[in-house]
Protein backbone atom coordinates (compact mmCIF):
# COMPACT_ATOMS: atom_id res chain seq x y z
CA UNK A 1 0.00 0.00 0.00
CA UNK A 2 1.33 3.26 -0.80
CA UNK A 3 2.22 6.25 1.47
CA UNK A 4 -0.61 7.77 -0.69
CA UNK A 5 -3.47 5.69 0.53
CA UNK A 6 -2.13 5.17 3.85
CA UNK A 7 -2.84 9.09 4.08
CA UNK A 8 -6.43 8.78 3.08
CA UNK A 9 -6.91 5.66 5.36
CA UNK A 10 -5.36 7.28 8.35
CA UNK A 11 -7.83 10.54 7.27
CA UNK A 12 -11.33 8.29 7.10
CA UNK A 13 -10.79 6.94 10.57
CA UNK A 14 -9.35 10.28 12.14
CA UNK A 15 -13.11 11.75 10.42
CA UNK A 16 -14.78 9.06 11.78
CA UNK A 17 -13.76 8.90 15.60
CA UNK A 18 -14.91 12.79 15.60
CA UNK A 19 -17.95 12.42 14.11
CA UNK A 20 -19.12 9.30 16.01
CA UNK A 21 -19.68 8.34 19.43
CA UNK A 22 -17.18 5.50 20.12
CA UNK A 23 -17.95 3.70 23.74
CA UNK A 24 -15.08 3.85 25.90
CA UNK A 25 -13.52 -0.26 26.49
CA UNK A 26 -12.02 -1.33 29.56
CA UNK A 27 -10.70 -4.30 31.15
CA UNK A 28 -11.23 -5.00 35.27
CA UNK A 29 -9.74 -7.76 37.41
CA UNK A 30 -10.74 -9.53 40.96
CA UNK A 31 -8.17 -9.04 43.92
CA UNK A 32 -7.53 -11.43 46.35
CA UNK A 33 -9.90 -12.36 48.87
CA UNK A 34 -10.73 -10.09 51.70
CA UNK A 35 -10.10 -12.46 55.02
CA UNK A 36 -13.72 -12.37 56.95
CA UNK A 37 -16.07 -10.61 54.61
CA UNK A 38 -18.87 -12.34 53.34
CA UNK A 39 -22.35 -11.56 52.03
CA UNK A 40 -24.77 -14.66 52.06
CA UNK A 41 -27.15 -14.83 49.25
CA UNK A 42 -30.50 -16.88 48.82
CA UNK A 43 -31.03 -16.56 45.23
CA UNK A 44 -34.09 -19.45 45.35
CA UNK A 45 -32.16 -21.43 43.02
CA UNK A 46 -29.09 -21.89 44.88
CA UNK A 47 -27.19 -20.44 47.77
CA UNK A 48 -24.30 -18.67 48.03
CA UNK A 49 -21.75 -17.50 50.87
CA UNK A 50 -19.41 -15.20 48.92
CA UNK A 51 -16.32 -14.26 50.19
CA UNK A 52 -15.88 -10.89 48.98
CA UNK A 53 -13.09 -10.24 46.76
CA UNK A 54 -12.04 -6.53 45.54
CA UNK A 55 -12.90 -5.82 41.56
CA UNK A 56 -10.49 -2.99 39.99
CA UNK A 57 -10.33 -1.33 37.11
CA UNK A 58 -7.05 -2.95 35.26
CA UNK A 59 -5.72 0.79 34.12
CA UNK A 60 -5.62 2.52 37.60
CA UNK A 61 -6.06 -0.26 40.05
CA UNK A 62 -9.48 1.50 41.36
CA UNK A 63 -11.74 -0.58 42.96
CA UNK A 64 -15.45 -0.52 41.18
CA UNK A 65 -18.46 -2.02 42.33
CA UNK A 66 -20.92 -5.04 40.85
CA UNK A 67 -24.12 -4.98 40.04
CA UNK A 68 -25.72 -8.50 39.73
CA UNK A 69 -25.71 -10.46 43.20
CA UNK A 70 -23.51 -13.62 42.21
CA UNK A 71 -22.60 -13.31 38.84
CA UNK A 72 -18.81 -13.90 37.82
CA UNK A 73 -16.76 -11.22 36.52
CA UNK A 74 -15.73 -11.43 33.20
CA UNK A 75 -11.99 -11.41 31.73
CA UNK A 76 -13.20 -9.83 28.56
CA UNK A 77 -13.55 -6.37 27.69
CA UNK A 78 -16.23 -3.94 29.19
CA UNK A 79 -18.13 -1.16 27.13
CA UNK A 80 -18.96 2.26 28.93
CA UNK A 81 -22.95 2.40 28.55
CA UNK A 82 -24.66 5.93 29.77
CA UNK A 83 -28.25 4.51 28.87
CA UNK A 84 -28.63 2.36 32.07
CA UNK A 85 -32.30 1.39 31.52
CA UNK A 86 -31.64 -0.70 28.78
CA UNK A 87 -28.63 -2.64 29.21
CA UNK A 88 -29.52 -2.93 33.04
CA UNK A 89 -32.79 -3.04 33.27
CA UNK A 90 -33.04 -1.81 36.97
CA UNK A 91 -35.43 1.30 37.50
CA UNK A 92 -34.39 4.98 37.92
CA UNK A 93 -35.10 4.91 41.61
CA UNK A 94 -32.65 2.25 42.44
CA UNK A 95 -30.37 3.43 39.43
CA UNK A 96 -29.83 6.52 41.61
CA UNK A 97 -29.54 5.40 44.38
CA UNK A 98 -26.53 2.51 44.07
CA UNK A 99 -25.24 5.73 42.73
CA UNK A 100 -25.53 7.52 46.37
CA UNK A 101 -24.45 4.42 48.16
CA UNK A 102 -21.20 4.36 46.25
CA UNK A 103 -20.60 8.00 46.85
CA UNK A 104 -21.19 7.99 50.46
CA UNK A 105 -19.79 4.72 50.91
CA UNK A 106 -16.34 3.49 50.25
CA UNK A 107 -13.78 6.56 50.66
CA UNK A 108 -16.70 9.28 51.48
CA UNK A 109 -14.71 11.24 53.65
CA UNK A 110 -13.01 9.38 56.32
CA UNK A 111 -14.93 6.21 55.02
CA UNK A 112 -11.12 4.22 54.62
CA UNK A 113 -11.53 1.32 56.25
CA UNK A 114 -11.67 -1.62 53.75
CA UNK A 115 -14.95 -2.61 56.14
CA UNK A 116 -16.79 0.42 54.01
CA UNK A 117 -16.14 -1.10 50.77
CA UNK A 118 -17.91 -4.30 52.01
CA UNK A 119 -20.86 -2.60 53.24
CA UNK A 120 -21.21 -0.49 50.29
CA UNK A 121 -20.95 -3.87 47.79
CA UNK A 122 -23.76 -5.28 50.68
CA UNK A 123 -26.06 -1.86 50.35
CA UNK A 124 -25.91 -1.91 46.70
CA UNK A 125 -26.59 -5.57 45.80
CA UNK A 126 -29.06 -5.41 48.70
CA UNK A 127 -31.69 -2.31 46.99
CA UNK A 128 -30.76 -4.38 43.39
CA UNK A 129 -32.18 -7.97 44.19
CA UNK A 130 -35.42 -9.22 43.73
CA UNK A 131 -37.92 -9.33 46.32
CA UNK A 132 -37.67 -13.03 46.64
CA UNK A 133 -34.06 -13.27 47.56
CA UNK A 134 -32.33 -12.69 50.81
CA UNK A 135 -28.90 -10.93 51.36
CA UNK A 136 -26.71 -10.16 54.06
CA UNK A 137 -23.27 -9.79 55.45
CA UNK A 138 -22.05 -13.17 56.60
CA UNK A 139 -19.46 -14.75 58.44
CA UNK A 140 -17.44 -17.79 57.03
CA UNK A 141 -20.67 -20.27 58.91
CA UNK A 142 -23.47 -18.03 56.89
CA UNK A 143 -24.48 -16.29 60.01
CA UNK A 144 -25.98 -12.82 59.82
CA UNK A 145 -23.83 -10.77 61.32
CA UNK A 146 -25.47 -7.29 59.93
CA UNK A 147 -25.71 -5.91 63.46
CA UNK A 148 -21.86 -5.83 63.90
CA UNK A 149 -21.72 -3.41 60.99
CA UNK A 150 -24.42 -2.08 62.08
CA UNK A 151 -23.74 1.43 62.74
CA UNK A 152 -22.11 1.88 59.47
CA UNK A 153 -25.04 0.48 57.47
CA UNK A 154 -26.94 3.19 59.21
CA UNK A 155 -24.96 6.01 58.59
CA UNK A 156 -24.96 5.07 54.84
CA UNK A 157 -28.54 4.96 55.04
CA UNK A 158 -28.70 8.12 56.68
CA UNK A 159 -26.98 9.67 54.26
CA UNK A 160 -28.31 8.51 51.29
CA UNK A 161 -32.22 9.21 52.99
CA UNK A 162 -30.89 13.15 53.78
CA UNK A 163 -29.15 13.36 50.44
CA UNK A 164 -29.25 17.34 49.34
CA UNK A 165 -27.84 18.34 46.20
CA UNK A 166 -27.20 21.48 47.46
CA UNK A 167 -24.94 20.61 50.02
CA UNK A 168 -27.90 22.03 52.79
CA UNK A 169 -27.55 25.09 50.84
CA UNK A 170 -31.52 26.47 50.66
CA UNK A 171 -33.09 27.08 47.40
CA UNK A 172 -33.90 30.37 48.75
CA UNK A 173 -33.32 33.39 51.76
CA UNK A 174 -34.64 36.22 52.34
CA UNK A 175 -32.77 38.67 54.67
CA UNK A 176 -33.45 42.20 55.76
CA UNK A 177 -31.05 44.90 54.22
CA UNK A 178 -27.54 44.29 54.77
CA UNK A 179 -24.45 44.36 52.00
CA UNK A 180 -22.88 40.94 53.71
CA UNK A 181 -24.23 37.82 54.20
CA UNK A 182 -22.73 34.06 55.02
CA UNK A 183 -24.13 30.64 53.95
CA UNK A 184 -23.02 27.70 55.59
CA UNK A 185 -23.22 24.27 53.67
CA UNK A 186 -23.30 21.08 54.91
CA UNK A 187 -19.74 20.20 53.32
CA UNK A 188 -16.66 21.52 51.87
CA UNK A 189 -17.03 23.93 49.16
CA UNK A 190 -13.67 24.27 47.94
CA UNK A 191 -14.46 22.40 45.11
CA UNK A 192 -17.10 24.77 43.67
CA UNK A 193 -16.33 28.35 41.72
CA UNK A 194 -19.37 30.80 42.63
CA UNK A 195 -20.77 33.74 40.37
CA UNK A 196 -19.78 35.87 43.21
CA UNK A 197 -18.44 35.85 46.62
CA UNK A 198 -15.51 34.13 48.27
CA UNK A 199 -15.35 30.38 49.72
CA UNK A 200 -13.86 29.60 52.95
CA UNK A 201 -14.03 25.95 53.66
CA UNK A 202 -17.58 25.00 53.79
CA UNK A 203 -18.49 28.99 54.18
CA UNK A 204 -19.93 31.03 50.70
CA UNK A 205 -19.15 34.45 51.80
CA UNK A 206 -21.12 37.14 50.28
CA UNK A 207 -20.40 40.89 49.99
CA UNK A 208 -22.09 44.03 47.70
CA UNK A 209 -25.57 42.28 47.96
CA UNK A 210 -28.23 44.14 46.03
CA UNK A 211 -31.70 44.99 47.04
CA UNK A 212 -34.18 42.32 45.68
CA UNK A 213 -33.07 39.07 44.06
CA UNK A 214 -29.25 37.94 43.74
CA UNK A 215 -29.24 34.48 42.17
CA UNK A 216 -26.12 32.66 43.60
CA UNK A 217 -24.52 29.73 41.56
CA UNK A 218 -21.84 27.16 42.36
CA UNK A 219 -20.09 25.07 39.50
CA UNK A 220 -18.25 21.81 40.21
CA UNK A 221 -16.07 21.77 37.29
CA UNK A 222 -13.58 18.95 38.36
CA UNK A 223 -16.33 16.29 39.49
CA UNK A 224 -16.04 12.70 38.31
CA UNK A 225 -18.87 11.57 36.72
CA UNK A 226 -20.37 7.78 37.54
CA UNK A 227 -19.10 5.21 35.05
CA UNK A 228 -21.56 1.91 34.36
CA UNK A 229 -19.50 -0.81 32.29
CA UNK A 230 -21.11 -3.74 30.14
CA UNK A 231 -20.29 -7.34 29.42
CA UNK A 232 -22.90 -9.62 28.17
CA UNK A 233 -20.66 -12.55 29.61
CA UNK A 234 -20.12 -11.29 32.91
CA UNK A 235 -21.23 -9.11 36.31
CA UNK A 236 -21.67 -5.38 35.21
CA UNK A 237 -19.52 -2.91 37.03
CA UNK A 238 -19.68 0.86 37.78
CA UNK A 239 -16.96 3.40 39.45
CA UNK A 240 -18.27 5.62 42.11
CA UNK A 241 -18.42 9.21 40.62
CA UNK A 242 -19.62 12.75 42.44
CA UNK A 243 -21.48 14.50 39.78
CA UNK A 244 -24.57 14.35 42.16
CA UNK A 245 -23.35 17.67 43.31
CA UNK A 246 -22.21 18.98 40.01
CA UNK A 247 -24.13 22.31 39.98
CA UNK A 248 -26.08 24.20 43.22
CA UNK A 249 -27.99 27.39 42.93
CA UNK A 250 -30.00 29.31 45.60
CA UNK A 251 -30.31 32.98 45.78
CA UNK A 252 -30.71 35.61 48.05
CA UNK A 253 -33.91 38.12 48.55
CA UNK A 254 -32.70 41.12 50.37
CA UNK A 255 -36.12 43.26 51.64
CA UNK A 256 -35.63 47.20 51.77
CA UNK A 257 -37.00 50.20 50.85
CA UNK A 258 -36.09 54.01 51.17
CA UNK A 259 -37.42 57.44 53.20
CA UNK A 260 -38.09 60.85 51.36
CA UNK A 261 -38.38 63.73 53.12
CA UNK A 262 -40.93 66.67 52.27
CA UNK A 263 -39.32 69.75 53.43
CA UNK A 264 -42.07 72.57 54.37
CA UNK A 265 -42.72 75.97 56.34
CA UNK A 266 -44.24 75.39 59.52
CA UNK A 267 -45.95 78.47 59.31
CA UNK A 268 -48.54 77.95 56.65
CA UNK A 269 -47.21 74.00 55.76
CA UNK A 270 -46.37 74.71 52.45
CA UNK A 271 -43.65 73.07 50.39
CA UNK A 272 -40.47 75.23 50.49
CA UNK A 273 -36.81 73.14 50.06
CA UNK A 274 -34.68 73.72 52.79
CA UNK A 275 -31.52 71.68 52.13
CA UNK A 276 -31.74 70.15 55.05
CA UNK A 277 -29.74 67.16 56.37
CA UNK A 278 -31.42 64.46 58.48
CA UNK A 279 -29.81 61.68 60.29
CA UNK A 280 -31.70 58.40 60.43
CA UNK A 281 -31.50 56.13 64.02
CA UNK A 282 -31.96 52.66 64.61
CA UNK A 283 -34.10 51.70 67.74
CA UNK A 284 -31.09 51.16 69.38
CA UNK A 285 -30.38 54.89 68.64
CA UNK A 286 -27.15 54.00 66.70
CA UNK A 287 -27.16 56.26 63.57
CA UNK A 288 -27.78 53.74 60.54
CA UNK A 289 -27.88 56.76 57.47
CA UNK A 290 -28.52 60.06 56.37
CA UNK A 291 -30.67 62.25 54.16
CA UNK A 292 -29.55 65.26 52.17
CA UNK A 293 -31.36 67.16 50.27
CA UNK A 294 -30.27 68.68 47.34
CA UNK A 295 -31.50 70.15 44.07
CA UNK A 296 -35.51 69.64 45.87
CA UNK A 297 -34.52 66.07 46.08
CA UNK A 298 -34.49 64.42 49.90
CA UNK A 299 -34.90 60.18 49.25
CA UNK A 300 -32.25 57.80 51.61
CA UNK A 301 -30.26 55.08 50.23
CA UNK A 302 -31.77 51.60 50.70
CA UNK A 303 -32.67 50.66 54.26
CA UNK A 304 -33.55 47.62 56.07
CA UNK A 305 -37.34 47.14 57.05
CA UNK A 306 -38.12 48.39 60.41
CA UNK A 307 -38.80 51.46 62.33
CA UNK A 308 -36.70 54.17 62.58
CA UNK A 309 -36.34 57.77 64.02
CA UNK A 310 -35.41 61.28 62.19
CA UNK A 311 -33.43 64.09 63.77
CA UNK A 312 -33.02 67.26 62.06
CA UNK A 313 -29.04 67.86 61.60
CA UNK A 314 -28.53 70.72 59.68
CA UNK A 315 -30.57 73.44 57.38
CA UNK A 316 -29.95 76.88 55.95
CA UNK A 317 -29.61 79.80 57.37
CA UNK A 318 -33.27 80.99 57.32
CA UNK A 319 -34.40 78.25 59.24
CA UNK A 320 -34.06 77.15 62.99
CA UNK A 321 -32.79 73.66 63.87
CA UNK A 322 -35.55 71.63 65.86
CA UNK A 323 -35.31 69.28 68.04
CA UNK A 324 -38.55 67.03 67.16
CA UNK A 325 -37.90 62.93 66.39
CA UNK A 326 -39.64 61.70 63.84
CA UNK A 327 -41.24 58.02 63.57
CA UNK A 328 -40.99 56.31 60.56
CA UNK A 329 -41.65 52.87 58.91
CA UNK A 330 -39.83 51.41 56.23
CA UNK A 331 -41.62 49.00 54.13
CA UNK A 332 -39.76 46.74 51.56
CA UNK A 333 -40.09 48.07 48.13
CA UNK A 334 -41.30 51.04 48.93
CA UNK A 335 -40.14 55.09 49.30
CA UNK A 336 -42.03 55.99 52.79
CA UNK A 337 -42.97 59.70 52.68
CA UNK A 338 -42.72 61.96 56.06
CA UNK A 339 -42.97 65.55 56.19
CA UNK A 340 -40.57 67.82 57.99
CA UNK A 341 -41.98 71.39 58.45
CA UNK A 342 -38.95 73.63 60.52
CA UNK A 343 -39.61 77.34 61.64
CA UNK A 344 -38.36 80.38 59.41
CA UNK A 345 -35.94 82.31 61.78
CA UNK A 346 -36.49 85.69 63.58
CA UNK A 347 -34.03 88.49 62.58
CA UNK A 348 -33.14 91.47 64.32
CA UNK A 349 -31.76 94.72 62.16
CA UNK A 350 -30.17 97.27 64.15
CA UNK A 351 -31.15 100.82 63.24
CA UNK A 352 -29.05 103.44 63.89
CA UNK A 353 -30.06 107.24 65.05
CA UNK A 354 -28.73 110.63 65.69
CA UNK A 355 -29.18 111.12 69.42
CA UNK A 356 -30.49 115.07 70.32
CA UNK A 357 -29.81 114.88 73.87
CA UNK A 358 -26.52 114.13 73.40
CA UNK A 359 -23.19 116.05 75.78
CA UNK A 360 -19.99 116.08 73.31
CA UNK A 361 -18.66 117.59 76.34
CA UNK A 362 -19.60 114.84 78.94
CA UNK A 363 -18.52 112.33 75.85
CA UNK A 364 -22.39 110.97 75.64
CA UNK A 365 -22.30 108.82 72.51
CA UNK A 366 -24.27 111.24 69.81
CA UNK A 367 -25.99 108.43 68.62
CA UNK A 368 -28.17 105.62 69.67
CA UNK A 369 -29.69 102.56 68.60
CA UNK A 370 -33.07 100.85 67.97
CA UNK A 371 -33.65 97.42 67.75
CA UNK A 372 -36.33 96.70 64.77
CA UNK A 373 -37.79 93.14 64.89
CA UNK A 374 -37.98 91.90 61.11
CA UNK A 375 -40.09 88.98 60.37
CA UNK A 376 -40.10 86.13 57.73
CA UNK A 377 -36.60 88.06 56.39
CA UNK A 378 -38.71 91.27 54.78
CA UNK A 379 -36.84 94.48 55.64
CA UNK A 380 -39.74 97.11 56.09
CA UNK A 381 -38.68 100.24 56.11
CA UNK A 382 -38.53 102.46 59.04
CA UNK A 383 -39.27 106.41 59.38
CA UNK A 384 -37.12 108.30 61.47
CA UNK A 385 -37.79 111.67 63.00
CA UNK A 386 -34.95 114.35 62.11
CA UNK A 387 -33.05 114.77 65.54
CA UNK A 388 -29.87 115.73 64.73
CA UNK A 389 -28.09 118.29 66.49
CA UNK A 390 -28.08 121.27 64.47
CA UNK A 391 -31.42 121.37 63.77
CA UNK A 392 -32.02 121.80 67.62
CA UNK A 393 -29.57 124.95 67.70
CA UNK A 394 -31.05 126.48 64.25
CA UNK A 395 -34.56 126.35 66.15
CA UNK A 396 -32.86 128.14 69.16
CA UNK A 397 -31.20 130.56 67.17
CA UNK A 398 -34.46 131.41 65.56
CA UNK A 399 -36.32 131.43 69.09
CA UNK A 400 -33.71 133.97 70.10
CA UNK A 401 -34.18 136.06 66.86
CA UNK A 402 -37.67 136.28 67.17
CA UNK A 403 -37.76 137.45 71.15
CA UNK A 404 -35.42 140.27 70.48
CA UNK A 405 -37.02 141.25 68.17
CA UNK A 406 -40.49 140.91 69.90
CA UNK A 407 -38.78 143.08 72.65
CA UNK A 408 -37.24 146.04 70.50
CA UNK A 409 -40.52 146.61 68.54
CA UNK A 410 -42.37 147.06 72.26
CA UNK A 411 -39.34 149.41 73.63
CA UNK A 412 -40.14 151.37 70.33
CA UNK A 413 -43.68 151.28 70.74
CA UNK A 414 -42.97 152.97 74.53
CA UNK A 415 -40.77 155.69 73.01
CA UNK A 416 -43.20 156.80 71.06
Amino acid sequence: MSNYMKKIILFIILFLTIIMKVNASEYFYLGEKIPNFYIYMDRSDKVVNYNLKGVYRTINNELVYCIQPGVVLSSDIYLEYDNYADIFNISEDSYNKIKLIAYYGYNYKDHKDIKWYLVTQYLIWNEIKPDTWTIYISDANKNNINHIYQSEIDEINNLVNNHNPNLGIEKGYIINYKKSFVINASDDLSIYKPNTGTINNNQLILDNLNYGRNDITLENDSYNKTVFYYNSNGQNVFRRGDELNQYISTYIYVTAGKIKVNECNEEDFTNDFIGGTYEIYNADESLIGTITCEDSSCVSDYLPVGFFKIKVKYLNDNYEVNDHIYDVEVKDNDVTEINICSLKKKILRRETVENPSSNEENNEEPYEYTEVEVVKDEYSEVEVPSTSKNSFLKLVFCTIILFSYFILNIKHENHN
